[in-house]
């Protein structure tokens, strides 16, 4: 089965998502085509769940997996990126206007969340790459952009591929 992620990253995406992974029978092969700006932390880590969970072979082919979905991403069995694929890590940010009544006590859990997903980030991307997660909180705060090369060689994606072929795809959105 193949599943496109090409959305941002919700509660709601990572439901439909999580819906379609479990209606595959445990042998059958999932094709996760990631071209996503990311989103939701907490979603993408259900995501990733479920793909870890799913008993048959788990692939993503990453166009563009921003921040969030590379969660997705890195908890496939085997990773590919399309050659004009990148991916984009950043710090967390919380978004606070002046129609957010959240209070001091909500932005204190707001910010610990934040620091928790960038520490959560940092350390699955050098379990990846068998590096210091120093080194990917250092890269977060400059707003990195990784090209498919760049990818390979820091071992975020397994080989470069030309674009999927014209199978059809589940999208996890439209239900």
């Amino acid at each position: 089965m193949r599943i496109a992620l090409d959305a941002e990253i919700t509660i709601t995406s990572a439901d439909a998502f999580c819906r379609r992974v479990e209606t595959c029978a445990d042998t059958e092969a999932i094709e996760v085509l990631i071209d996503s700006p990311g989103g939701d932390p907490s979603a993408a880590h259900r995501m990733a769940d479920a793909l870890r969970h799913h008993g048959g072979r788990t692939t993503a082919t990453i166009m563009k997996a921003d921040s969030a979905a590379m969660i997705v991403a890195l908890a496939a069995d085997r990773r590919v990126v399309d050659p004009k694929g990148t991916a984009r890590f950043h710090h967390a940010t919380i978004l606070v206007t002046e129609t957010t009544h959240i209070g001091a006590a909500g932005l204190e859990e707001a910010a610990r969340t934040t620091r928790r997903t960038e520490r959560d980030l940092s350390s699955a991307l050098a379990r990846a790459t068998n590096t210091p997660a120093w080194v990917w909180r250092t890269f977060m705060a400059v707003d990195i952009r990784l090209t498919a090369d760049d990818l390979v060689r820091w071992r975020l994606a397994d080989s470069i591929t030309p674009t999927s072929s014209a199978a059809p795809v589940t999208s996890p959105i439209s239900d």
